[in-house]
């Protein structure tokens, strides 16, 4: 049973990160980059305007981590292949590094005015996405190959 919840996180990460991995694929990352500073913007004017909270945001954040850390307990627990462990691991601390580099972001987020497309380092945004679409289909591959 806990195998469909891995898979029910995992397809919703690949949801997520699947449309901004097709645009890298294409070699076009930078509509979708430039369309998420545009809905940022967009989000910075209304917190400028006090028509929207900075909740939202902060609700959305703590929603990808909950849904992330999730993903990657039950990866971890789940399947018992070393290598893929070992390489879980390594994403895992990839995305703990990750998070520490977002943080300036994820702060600029919640304070109106603080906001600037310089704090992205898209580099490690598209290696993540990279990663976790690549990290799901494994992660799906094995357990249908599995038979669970």
């Amino acid at each position: 049973m806990l195998k469909v919840g891995l898979v029910v996180f995992g397809v919703t990460i690949l949801s997520f990160y699947s449309v901004y991995f097709f645009q890298i694929v294409r070699g076009r990352p930078e509509r979708f980059e430039q369309m998420l500073m545009q809905g940022l913007a967009l989000h910075e004017d209304a917190l400028d305007q006090e028509s929207a909270s900075p909740g939202a945001i902060a609700l959305v954040i703590v929603i990808s981590l909950l849904l992330e850390a999730g993903y990657f307990i039950l990866a971890l627990t789940e399947i018992q292949i070393l290598a893929y462990q070992i390489v879980t691991l390594c994403f895992v601390l990839f995305e703990v590094w990750h998070g520490i580099k977002a943080i300036p972001v994820m702060r600029a987020l919640l304070h109106p005015g603080e906001f600037s497309e310089d704090l992205f380092d898209w580099r490690i945004e598209r290696t993540a996405a990279r990663l976790y679409v690549v990290h799901v289909l494994i992660t799906i591959g094995l357990i249908i190959w599995s038979g669970n």
